[in-house]
């Protein structure tokens, strides 16, 4: 997925409810968190990290996130 699809996802989890392979559960997510490997950002983890950042200016929610 692209940021812009990232992003929606997100905000969907958060807004609607949480989904897995089976559909949408009966739970909303309450923060969003992404991750970053040693050293540098890949390019995709750079899109996670925008897309998050996007769904925190869309809906308030927090970002949390690590490193190794």
């Amino acid at each position: 997925m692209d940021q812009e699809e990232l992003a929606d996802v997100f905000v969907r989890e958060i807004v609607e409810a949480v989904c897995d392979d089976g559909g949408q559960l009966p739970y909303r997510a309450g923060v969003v968190k992404v991750a970053g490997s040693h050293g540098k950002l890949t390019p995709h983890q750079r899109q996670a990290f925008a897309a998050a950042a996007e769904t925190s200016r869309r809906t308030g929610c927090p970002i949390i996130t690590h490193t190794e």
